[in-house]
Formats: C-alpha cells, structure tokens, sequence
C-alpha cells in the first residue's frame, strides 16, 4: 500500500531505518561492578558467592554495592524479578536499598 492505495512495488527507502551513531558527550554508566560469579559457567553463582560479594563491598554505598549486572539477574532468580527490578531502580536513582530487603540479604550471609 502506498498512500493507503494497493501497490505493486516496493521503494526501498521504505526500509531504511535511522540508526545513531557516535559516542555520548557524558557517558553514563550505572554498572560500577563486574566481580560476580556469570550464571551459564563451570562455576554457577551460589548464595555463597552472594555472601562473599556482598561481604567485600560492605562499605559501599547501596546504589553501588549492588550495581552489578550479574548479580541483579542472580537476586532475581533466587528471589524473584521484581526484587531485583526495586534493587536496580535503587540504583539508577542513586537510593538506598529498602531496609526490608537488607535483612533479607543479612539472613543469607
């Protein structure tokens, strides 16, 4: 259809999509973390593994002691996805993680 009109050829430009290209003036990158274990490897991500990540960035703020993409997919299989999606929202926004799901991880360490 062209103009809503049947038709028997088909324009290429009809196909060109725009893509951007180029780097961004301020890169922004929320991930601050890539030291958690890759789920689909030898050694899958375990609680323990949890434990030992969240143990070594203890002193961290939250927006950027859980700013690892591994370990934002392995919370949300061990709990669920919308957990995870609250941590990740935390920290985008640069907040802290809900007091309620600290303790959840404190009961996991």
């Amino acid at each position: 259809m062209c103009e809503n009109r049947p038709t028997e050829e088909l324009a290429p430009e009809w196909f060109i999509v725009q893509v951007g290209s180029g780097m961004p003036v301020k890169p922004m990158n929320i991930i601050q973390h890539n030291d958690f274990p890759i789920e689909n490897r030898e050694e899958a991500p375990t609680n323990k593994s949890l434990s030992d990540y969240l143990k070594r960035h203890r002193n961290e703020p939250d927006h950027i002691k859980f700013s690892n993409f591994h370990l934002l997919f392995y919370i949300g299989t061990l709990i669920d996805p919308d957990t995870a999606l609250v941590i990740a929202n935390s920290v985008a926004n640069e907040e802290t993680v809900p007091d309620f799901l600290k303790e959840i991880f404190n009961q996991i360490q």
